[in-house]
């Protein structure tokens, strides 16, 4: 549901606008719209500008569907901002299919977007917001007591109003902490509110979401593309990620930049487990290259930003590499044998499980997976 109105009700006073607890001054009552480009309407009240609009209780719904790589050749592609799809990637895309770049989105056969782009084109408002037949029906009786007959009916005047735009307010009182009054609660809004009470996602460029929407068969992933981008690229061996390994953990910054490179430009998504587990556990050492923030690198990072760093001395860190490795597909014998030899030398051997000390025999075969991660694992 679209809101295309969104007020504010203010109280901003002191002790001194009170008299026997009611509320006299009536410079302390503002009426405001949520943006900050408003206009008058014939009434006098200010309202929300077009380009200010909210979604009700959730976010812009999108079906971006997985790309078919069919559909690449002698395509016309537009490029929203946010993409983690370096130039010199798209350019194998240009070499081997053809394609072409436009920057008017109209002329476009698709639309390459991202999650990060998706995400910032609405703002959550942290604000509750009432409809004008809710405040009417269920707060104007508690503060009427507390209030002037001026200030009364200015404040219904403009509920009235906001009702008859189907918009929504937000209630703002600003009173002094130590200011102590019965009226201080009953202007509170979720004293009477609490259970009638809307959140908003504001959407800053209601053309562009439009546009989204209604072109949504044309959308395409930066990750689909960066995929397709990769598939000519080498697929990393075990070999590979103990060579790989080792380079970063060398003291020459020379190898551990290069290291990373080779990630960056290898086929990342058949080689996501040896990636991940690098990343998984070597993190800290990576995110010092003086590659870290280079396009290409900035374009991995993006692929392996479910991966996160693994304390060794703790075990929810293996537990849920696991899972995101399963739930990626990359779950392989490798990464569960990288995994299990890893436990055994830090967080198991910490807590004397596995030091040459321990009375236990435990060995990285011993480590079993549940059946619900191991049942698609060739022992």
């Amino acid at each position: 549901m679209k809101i295309n109105k969104l007020y504010n009700i203010r109280i901003k006073a002191d002790s001194t606008s009170f008299s026997n607890h009611v509320l006299v001054d009536q410079n302390t009552v503002h009426f405001e719209a949520v943006t900050d480009d408003s206009h008058n309407d014939d009434k006098g009240f200010p309202y929300s500008a077009g380009l200010l609009s909210g979604v009700y209780n959730k976010d812009v719904s999108y079906n971006i569907k997985d790309f078919d790589k069919n559909n690449l050749q002698d395509s016309i592609f537009y490029r929203t901002p946010k993409l983690a799809l370096p130039q010199n990637k798209m350019q194998l895309l240009k070499d081997k299919y053809n394609i072409k770049l436009v920057r008017d989105k109209e002329k476009a056969d698709y639309i390459i977007t991202s999650d990060k782009y998706i995400e910032s084109l609405t703002e959550y408002s942290w604000h509750d917001f009432y409809s004008g037949i809710d405040i009417k029906n269920n707060y104007l009786d508690k503060i009427k007591g507390f209030c002037s007959e001026f200030i009364y009916d200015k404040i219904n005047d403009f509920i009235d109003h906001v009702i008859s735009e189907d918009g929504y307010i937000r209630i703002q009182i600003d009173l002094p902490w130590g200011f102590k009054s019965p009226a201080k609660d009953a202007f509170h809004p979720r004293t009477a509110l609490y259970d009638h009470r809307k959140s908003f996602r504001i959407i800053p460029d209601l053309n562009m979401v439009t546009f989204i929407i209604d072109n949504q068969d044309r959308l395409v992933k930066d990750a689909d593309l960066i995929n397709y981008c990769n598939e000519d690229s080498i697929v990393l061996s075990p070999e590979d990620c103990k060579s790989i390994s080792a380079m970063v953990n060398s003291d020459d910054q020379t190898n551990r930049a290069l290291a990373l490179e080779m990630m960056a430009n290898c086929n990342i998504e058949k080689s996501f487990d040896k990636v991940a587990l690098i990343f998984a556990f070597y993190e800290d050492r990576l995110r010092y290259c003086s590659n870290w923030n280079s396009v290409n690198v900035k374009s991995l990072r993006k692929q392996m930003s479910s991966i996160k760093y693994v304390d060794t001395g703790r075990g929810y860190g293996f537990n849920n590499l696991i899972k995101e490795l399963h739930a990626k597909g990359a779950l392989t014998t490798f990464a569960v044998g990288v995994i299990s030899n890893k436990m055994c030398k830090t967080v198991l051997n910490y807590v004397g499980l596995t030091s040459e000390h321990s009375v236990f025999d435990i060995k990285p075969k011993d480590l079993k997976l549940k059946s619900q991660y191991s049942n698609e694992i060739p022992f």
